[in-house]
């Protein structure tokens, strides 16, 4: 069994499980009971948060401050850089208030200008980066889509 790199890391444990079974032949029931219990509480969800919840969370915690700090550099909104080429948000930004479109707008000039200039904004003057205006348009969107493609299915 040639084995190099990252599949080392898969096979080995396997390796290992299927040696221990063969040599001891008349455990091999009790041994892979234990192994598919096992493999049964990792799958269970509420065992997996409890498992990987803490490593998630600071994760997620650590990631989170890493955009809202490239959001900030900026002076952007998470909001103003999401995908418009999704249908959705196409439609969430034409539904707009023309104030929350000019402040938009502007916020995006403004982060042009200052990427073209390899500057960021002024110390300070850190703004909201995660305040969603556009989330409940969306979401308004998304809902009249779905309607539409259930009345549309029959």
């Amino acid at each position: 069994l040639l084995c190099t790199g990252a599949h080392r890391a898969f096979f080995f444990p396997l390796l290992v499980v299927v040696v221990v079974v063969v040599a001891h032949g008349h455990e091999q029931s009790t041994m892979q009971r234990a192994l598919l219990q096992q493999r049964a509480v990792l799958r269970a969800p509420a065992a997996r948060r409890a498992f990987f919840g803490g490593i998630y969370d600071s994760i997620a915690s650590s990631y989170k401050a890493s955009v809202a700090e490239s959001l900030n550099k900026y002076g952007l909104k998470y909001d103003d850089v999401l995908n418009e080429a999704l249908p959705s948000v196409q439609e969430a930004v034409a539904r707009l208030d023309p104030e929350e479109k000019i402040a938009r707008d502007r916020r995006m000039k403004r982060a042009i200008d200052l990427s073209f200039k390899k500057k960021g904004m002024p110390e300070g003057s850190d703004g909201k980066p995660f305040e969603n205006y556009l989330y409940d348009h969306q979401q308004k969107v998304q809902e009249e889509q779905d309607e539409r493609e259930i009345l549309n299915r029959y």
